[in-house]
């Protein structure tokens, strides 16, 4: 359930191209060299690959909000939540941009960042 829904996080960044190929069902980032910030290697489960792909900074920037945002999602469906924690809220540091979602919408990536940290599953521990 919790990967379900950073799955849904990663395929929000996506943008549908408007060309034949988005009749196919391909799905493209949009204003990135394709690949670069990982929705294919997110959206198959591959989330090391993400990660990979996305920590090599290849066709993206070290404080881009769309890379931490989705470098955040492979992290958590590793389970890595610390990492995610850590990626989303440096998206929150970031200069807050429109992002252009799969449904046709924008939303700022502060938003997607936020609903992406109240998702990560929250351990507390009892101290004696």
């Amino acid at each position: 359930m919790v990967r379900r829904s950073f799955v849904m996080i990663g395929a929000a960044l996506l943008s549908v191209a408007m060309s034949g190929a988005a009749s196919a069902g391909t799905q493209s980032e949009i204003g990135y060299a394709p690949g670069s910030l990982g929705v294919s290697a997110i959206l198959s489960g591959d989330y090391s690959a993400a990660a990979a792909k996305l920590n090599s900074l290849e066709g993206t920037t070290k404080r881009d909000p769309a890379r931490l945002i989705n470098l955040g999602n492979a992290y958590a469906g590793m389970g890595r939540t610390y990492d995610a924690d850590r990626a989303y809220r440096k998206a929150l540091k970031s200069m807050p941009v429109d992002l252009l979602l799969a449904d046709g919408s924008v939303a700022s990536s502060h938003i997607i960042a936020k609903e992406a940290l109240s998702r990560l599953p929250r351990t507390t521990y009892a101290l004696r």
